[in-house]
């Protein structure tokens, strides 16, 4: 890292950008505990627009420094460790949700927006953001993408790459490239792009929510995903699932009241 490559770092605001030892160490890894996959980074920036992604994507390219985009280093997948040292791009900066379309069921968010707020922020409009990952609320959508993250709701929904209609995109040699396009309808085909470097804002597709439980009188029956070929469903007291606090729980009545 030379003191040229950080001078003009810092032209995008010094405070942006850190090399300070408690900032390497917290970027050295995400939710990887072992210690052998660690690796300092030499520079950590904060880019607040795609603009800058660009710009400092352009920089690694001219000073041949090896770069690693972030969101919110909740993965335990070594994917946000800097393994060739270099610069971490953190994208916790571009956190807001652009647009959010009731009618249109789609939502426009920038890649450090966490899935739990637009989870939210969608039920707020009687929709639902379909991806659901265990991390929702740790968890960034960029990151989400980047790993095409899953969740409960993956069997019926699919993953996260089954809810993306278009996205912004910085390619590594920092141009700014725009894949996919905005959908009329929700039931058309979505777009995925697994070939990307750092994703910027993004398309995502919101769903109607719809609730099929009635009251019950004494059981409900539950099936995972493997239980499709049972001929009888496990029927399973109401009282025990109060200790349970699933995520997500698909509940058919057995016994309904009349």
């Amino acid at each position: 890292m030379t003191p040229e490559l950080l001078d003009d770092l810092k032209s995008g605001g010094e405070k942006y950008v850190r090399y300070d030892e408690d900032t390497l160490d917290q970027y050295q890894t995400d939710e990887e505990g072992n210690p052998h996959f660690f690796k300092k980074p030499e520079v950590v920036v904060f880019p607040g627009s795609t603009e800058e992604v660009a710009s400092i994507v352009k920089l690694a390219n001219q000073y041949l420094v090896p770069i690693t985009p972030r969101a919110a280093g909740s993965g335990v997948a070594c994917g946000a460790i800097p393994i060739y040292h270099g610069m971490v791009v953190e994208l916790e900066r571009m956190n807001k949700i652009l647009e959010l379309n009731a009618n249109a069921m789609y939502a426009v968010v920038q890649t450090g927006v966490y899935c739990a707020q637009l989870q939210e922020e969608a039920k707020k409009h009687g929709l639902l953001y379909a991806a659901d990952p265990s991390s929702a609320s740790s968890s960034q959508v960029g990151g989400n993408v980047a790993n095409n993250a899953g969740g409960n709701k993956a069997v019926k929904y699919g993953t996260t790459r089954n809810q993306i209609y278009a996205l912004k995109v910085v390619t590594p040699t920092g141009d700014i490239v725009d894949v996919g396009h905005g959908c009329k309808n929700a039931r058309l085909a979505l777009l995925w792009n697994s070939f990307l470097l750092v994703p910027r804002e993004r398309s995502a597709s919101l769903r109607k929510l719809r609730s099929s439980c009635v009251p019950c009188r004494h059981t409900v029956s539950i099936w995972s995903v493997y239980s499709r070929r049972m001929k009888k469903p496990l029927p399973c007291p109401i009282r025990s699932l109060k200790p349970v606090d699933p995520t997500s729980l698909n509940i058919w009545i057995t016994r309904p009241l009349s």
